[in-house]
C-alpha cells in the first residue's frame, strides 16, 4: 500500500473546509446549472429523445429539449440519466428489451449506467444492473434497444455532444414595455364542468386488458391498456383528471398518455383486493378543446379501472370587466414561429378492396403553422389499421422537402414492419395515420398529428365477417374436447375446417427466477388439440382486442390475418403439416395459445388399457410388457404412468398432476416413469402441469418418444430427463419447460449414449434447452470407472424461446469423457436469455465442479477430478434474434475442452 503524508492530507483538509464554508454565500450569488447533452449514434448520427416511456432515435431538432440528457453522478463513474424535458430517468428495470425512460426508485441499480471510453471521442453506454446489456440500435426498430454488443458495433457507440446556449433558448425580440389602453371589454367566466367515463363506455383494451365485473381488468400484462376515447376537453386547457381504480398488487403503476402524449406516471396503491374500487390518483393534462383520447398503458403490477373523472373549463355567461390603462411587458417571441403538421385526409390506392388485396395506404398532410418545415427533415408518416398504436404498420419516409405554412402534400407508404403494403382483411376498418410520430420536427403543436380514414373490404364468397375463410380448409378434421378436469378457456374458442376443437387452461410460468419456496407465480396459457390430414383453416376467436400476432415456428410459414367485430377479435390461418404451433398475441409471451395439430391417429387394439373420451382417472396406472395404454382425446390421467419393457403409451389425452404437490428436492412424483425397461413406446399423449421431471428415463434402452407434447410450470420441471440410458429417440415433439428441456446425465454406473433428438420444438423459461450436465457422474448406484456421453445427436430442431440460460449447454460437472456430441440445423427464434438470475450465453460448454460457475449449485458436481469434452461439432446454427452473442467454454484442473467443430455455425440478426 501506497504510504500517505499526513501533514499534507492535514493541510489540504484544512484548506478544503475554509472552502466549504465559503460555499452557501457563493450559491447565493450563483447556483450551478446542470450541463446537458445530446446523445448522438455513430453508426446513424441519430439521436436519442425520450418519446413516452420509451428512449427512442432520430433528428429531433437541437433545440428540442427531448432530446437533452444530463448525466447525474451516482458515485465514481456511475450515473443516472436525466431527460430535460421531463426530468425523468432512463432504466431497464422491466428489461422489455428497450431502454425506458420515467420516473424511478432511487435505489434502482436498473436506473443507473457507466459510459467506458471507446476510443475516438466516443463512449458506450453499459447498464451497472446488467453490467453485459448497452444501449445500441443495431436492429433499427425505432427503439433504443438495450442487450449484448459485438465491441466492433458502431450502432452500440455514442458521442455525447453538449447542449449549447443557443440550443436551449429560441431567438427572442428585447422585452419592450410600452403603454397600451384597452377598452373596457367583456370575458366569459370560466366555471368548472365534472363528467365521469364509465368502464364500458367509449373505451378500447388491448395487450391483454380486459372488460368485465366492475372495471376495467388484466392491467398487470406487459403491453396491457385500457384508452377512453372523446372525452370532452371543454374549452381546452388544463383539466383534473382522476382515476378510480382497484388494486391487489404493491405498487401498481400506468403510464399515461393524452392524445397519444406522454404526460406521466400514475403511482397508485393497494386498495385491499380487486374489486376494491376505492382507489384515487389524480393528476393535470392539458386538453384539446373537444374530443381527446387519454390511454393508460401498464408499468409495474397491476391495477382494475372502474371510471376516470374529469374536470374541465366551460363557458358558462358573460361578464362585464373594465381593464384600466396599463404599461405592457411584451415576453419574448420566436423569431420566426414553428410548423404544425396536421392530417387532412387517410385514403388508400383502390377504390374497391378484396380480402386479400395488397393495399397502399396514402395520407394529406398539411402544415398548419407559421413556419416552414426544415429542408432536408423527413415529414414520416406511420400507418396503422384499427389502433392507432397497432404493433405492425407501414410508413412513409420519402418526403423531405420544405413544406411552408398553408402548404399539402400527398404522402404514400414506402415500407413497414412487414413491407410496406397491407394484406386486406375482411370488414371494416379504421385506418390511423399519425405524421412525425418520431418527432423529428419540433411543431408549435405535438397534440394534433394523427388523422384518420375508412376502407371497407369485401369478400363476395363469404358473408361470416370476421371468420372469414375459416371453412375453406382442404383436408379432414378430427377435433378433440376440452380434457375431463381441464378450464375450458374464457378468452379464446377455436374451430378448424369449421369444426369445434376445445380449448383450455393450462399452467405456464412466465418467470424466469428459481424460487427456493418451490412455489413460484404461475399463470396460465391456452392449449387448444385436433388432428386433420389435407389443410386445416384455423379461426381463433378471442375476447379482446388483437393488433398482432406471430404463428411460431416461424420457418412454418403460417400468416396469421386479423379481423375484428369490435373488442372481439378473429385470427386465421392455414396449416399445411402437422406439427405443435405457439400464436403469440399482441407481442406478448402471456398471451401464446399452443395448438397441437397431429395427424389423425388409429386407435389401437389388442391388450389396451383404455381412458375414454370426457374420463378423468384419478391415480397411478403400470403398463405391463405387451399392454397399450390408450389416453382418448378428451380422457386425462391425474396422476402417474409407470411402463414396463415392451410397452406403450399413445392417443391425444393428458397426464396432468395439477392435484399434486410440488417436488421439494426428495423424491419426485415423474408423470412418465420408464426406468430399467427396453422398447418402451410413447406417442401422441401430453404431459401438463407435472409435479417435478416430466419423463423420467432412467437406465432403459430403446425408448422412443413420438409427438409427444409438455408443458411444465413448477420448480425442477425438466422435460425429458435421459439419465444412464442409451439408443433414446425424441422425434417431432413439443417441450415447454420450467427447467432444462432435453437434459442427458449419467446417474448410475451405465452410461449414457446414442441419444438422438430430431424434428423437435422447445420453448424454455427457465435454464437450458439442450443440456449435457451437470451430474455427468452422479454415482448413486456406483460410479464408473470410466464415465462417459458420447454420440449425441439434435439435428432440425427450433427453439421458440430461450429466456434464461444457453439452449445449446455442456456441463461436466464430474468426470466424464463427453464427446461426439452434434448439433445440426438448429433455429433459435427468440434467443433472449439472461432474464431473471439467468446468463447472458448462447453457447455454454464448461469442464469444471458445479460450485466454481456462480449460479449453479455445488452439490451437482459429485466426483471432482475432471474429465474431458471434444469432438463437438456445430453445423448450420441459427439465431433469429438474440440478446447476446457471447458464449462461454471454460476448463480448469486437469479438464480438457478440444476439437469443437464449427460448420456454417451461426448467424445472428
Amino acid at each position: 500500500m501506497k504510504r500517505t503524508n499526513f501533514r499534507k492530507c492535514l493541510a489540504v483538509f484544512i484548506v478544503m473546509a475554509m472552502v466549504i464554508s465559503l460555499l452557501p454565500a457563493i450559491g447565493a450569488s450563483r447556483a450551478k446549472a446542470a450541463s446537458y447533452v445530446r446523445i448522438r449514434n455513430v453508426w446513424q448520427n441519430t439521436y436519442l429523445y425520450q418519446s413516452g416511456d420509451k428512449v427512442v432515435y432520430g433528428n429531433p431538432a437541437s433545440n428540442n429539449t427531448a432530446s437533452h440528457w444530463e448525466f447525474v453522478s451516482v458515485s465514481g463513474d456511475v450515473y443516472r440519466i436525466r431527460n430535460r424535458q421531463t426530468g425523468d430517468y432512463m432504466h431497464i428495470e422491466n428489461q422489455r428489451g428497450y431502454v425506458q425512460c420515467g420516473s424511478i426508485n432511487m435505489d434502482w441499480h436498473s436506473a443507473r449506467w457507466r459510459k467506458p471510453d471507446a476510443g475516438n471521442g466516443e463512449v458506450r453506454i453499459r447498464n451497472y444492473w446488467q453490467s453485459s446489456q448497452y444501449i445500441h440500435v443495431e436492429n433499427l426498430n425505432g427503439n433504443a434497444q438495450i442487450g449484448g454488443i459485438y465491441t466492433a458495433w458502431s450502432s452500440a457507440k455514442w458521442v455525447l455532444e453538449n447542449v449549447t446556449e443557443q440550443q436551449t433558448q429560441p431567438q427572442t425580440q428585447a422585452p419592450q414595455t410600452q403603454p397600451q389602453t384597452q377598452a373596457p371589454q367583456t370575458q366569459p367566466a370560466n366555471t368548472q364542468q365534472t363528467t365521469t367515463y364509465n368502464f364500458n363506455n367509449n373505451t378500447n383494451v388491448g395487450g391483454g386488458a380486459t372488460k368485465g365485473g366492475s372495471g376495467i381488468e388484466n392491467l398487470h400484462i406487459d403491453g396491457a391498456y385500457a384508452e377512453f376515447y372523446n372525452v370532452n376537453g371543454g374549452n381546452g386547457g388544463n383539466a383534473e383528471i382522476t382515476i378510480n381504480y382497484a388494486s391487489n398488487d404493491g405498487s401498481p403503476k400506468l403510464s399515461v398518455y393524452v392524445n397519444n402524449n406522454y404526460v406521466t406516471t400514475a403511482n397508485l396503491s393497494y386498495t385491499g383486493g380487486w374489486g376494491n374500487y376505492s382507489g384515487r390518483y389524480t393528476f393535470n393534462a392539458n386538453l384539446n378543446s373537444g374530443n381527446n383520447t387519454i390511454k393508460f398503458v401498464h408499468n409495474n403490477q397491476g391495477e382494475n379501472i372502474s371510471a376516470i373523472v374529469v374536470k374541465t373549463n366551460a363557458s358558462q355567461s358573460q361578464q362585464p370587466q373594465t381593464q384600466a390603462p396599463q404599461p405592457q411587458t411584451q415576453a419574448p417571441q420566436t423569431e420566426y414561429g414553428n410548423p404544425d403538421l396536421v392530417v387532412t385526409e387517410v385514403f388508400c390506392d383502390k377504390s374497391d378492396v378484396k380480402t386479400g388485396d395488397q393495399v397502399t395506404f396514402k395520407a394529406k398532410v398539411k402544415n398548419n403553422g407559421t413556419a416552414s418545415t426544415p429542408a432536408g427533415v423527413i415529414i414520416g408518416v406511420r400507418f396503422s389499421v384499427d389502433s392507432l398504436n397497432a404493433g405492425t404498420y407501414t410508413w412513409s419516409d420519402s418526403d423531405t422537402a420544405s413544406l411552408a405554412p398553408g402548404q399539402t402534400i400527398t404522402v404514400t407508404a414506402n415500407g413497414g414492419t412487414n413491407g410496406s403494403k397491407w394484406t386486406a382483411a375482411y370488414g371494416t376498418h379504421t385506418i390511423h395515420a399519425w405524421v412525425d410520430d418520431v418527432n423529428r420536427i419540433n411543431e408549435g403543436n405535438e397534440n394534433n398529428n394523427t388523422g384518420t380514414g375508412t376502407v371497407n373490404v369485401t369478400n363476395p364468397s363469404s358473408g361470416n365477417g370476421g371468420n372469414t375463410g375459416g371453412n375453406t380448409g382442404s383436408g379432414t378434421v378430427v377435433g378433440y374436447p376440452v380434457p375431463a378436469g381441464k378450464q375450458t378457456s374464457s378468452s379464446v374458442s377455436m374451430t378448424a375446417n369449421g369444426v369445434a376443437v376445445g380449448v383450455f387452461d393450462t399452467t405456464v410460468n412466465n418467470t424466469h427466477t428459481w424460487v427456493d419456496s418451490y412455489y413460484p407465480a404461475l399463470s396460465t396459457a391456452e392449449v387448444g388439440m385436433f388432428d386433420f390430414n389435407g389443410t386445416a383453416n384455423v379461426v381463433m376467436t378471442v375476447n379482446y382486442y388483437v393488433n398482432s400476432a406471430t404463428i411460431r415456428p416461424v420457418g412454418s410459414g403460417v400468416t396469421p390475418n386479423i379481423t375484428h367485430n369490435g373488442n372481439t377479435s378473429y385470427i386465421s390461418f392455414t396449416i399445411r403439416n402437422a406439427g405443435q404451433y405457439s400464436v403469440e398475441l399482441n407481442n406478448n409471451l402471456t398471451d401464446a395459445t399452443l395448438i397441437f395439430a397431429s395427424p389423425i391417429e388409429n386407435a389401437p387394439t389388442g391388450n389396451v388399457i383404455k381412458i375414454s373420451r370426457g374420463q378423468a382417472y384419478y391415480g397411478n396406472i403400470n403398463v405391463g410388457g405387451g399392454q397399450t395404454l390408450y389416453i382418448e382425446g378428451g380422457g386425462a390421467i391425474y396422476g402417474r404412468v409407470f411402463c414396463a419393457s415392451n410397452s406403450n403409451v399413445c392417443g391425444r389425452g393428458i397426464i396432468d398432476q395439477s392435484n399434486m404437490d410440488t417436488w421439494h428436492g426428495s423424491n419426485g412424483q415423474y408423470p412418465m416413469s420408464i426406468e430399467f425397461a427396453n422398447n418402451v413406446h410413447v406417442s401422441g399423449v401430453s404431459v401438463l402441469n407435472s409435479s417435478c421431471w416430466n419423463y423420467q428415463i432412467y437406465n432403459s434402452s430403446d425408448v422412443h418418444l413420438d409427438n409427444i407434447k409438455i408443458v411444465s410450470a413448477r420448480p425442477n420441471g425438466d422435460g425429458v430427463s435421459i439419465q444412464s440410458s442409451d439408443h433414446v429417440y425424441v422425434n417431432d415433439s413439443f417441450i415447454r419447460t420450467w427447467d432444462d428441456g432435453i437434459v442427458l446425465k449419467n446417474y448410475s454406473s451405465n452410461n449414457t449414449h446414442d441419444i438422438y433428438v430430431e424434428n423437435t420444438r422447445l420453448w424454455t423459461d427457465l435454464a437450458q434447452s439442450m443440456e449435457i450436465g451437470f451430474e455427468t457422474n452422479a454415482g448413486y448406484a456406483g460410479s464408473p470407472a470410466n464415465p462417459a456421453i458420447y454420440n449425441v445427436t439434435f439435428n432440425n430442431v427450433t427453439v421458440f424461446h430461450a429466456l434464461h440460460k444457453a439452449p445449446i449447454s455442456i456441463h461436466n460437472g464430474d468426470n466424464a469423457n463427453i464427446h461426439h456430441i452434434t448439433w445440426s440445423n438448429i433455429t433459435i427464434e427468440d434467443c433472449n436469455v439472461g432474464q431473471g438470475d439467468g446468463w447472458y450465453l448462447w453457447l455454454d460448454f464448461t469442464n469444471v465442479t458445479a460450485g466454481t460457475i456462480p449460479g449453479a449449485y455445488y452439490g451437482w458436481t459429485h466426483n471432482y477430478a475432471r474429465g474431458t469434452i471434444h469432438d463437438i461439432t456445430l453445423n448450420n446454427i441459427n439465431v433469429l434474434s438474440s440478446s447476446t452473442g457471447d458464449y462461454r467454454v471454460w476448463a480448469n484442473g486437469n479438464g480438457d475442452i478440444y476439437n469443437i467443430n464449427f460448420s456454417n455455425a451461426y448467424t445472428f440478426r
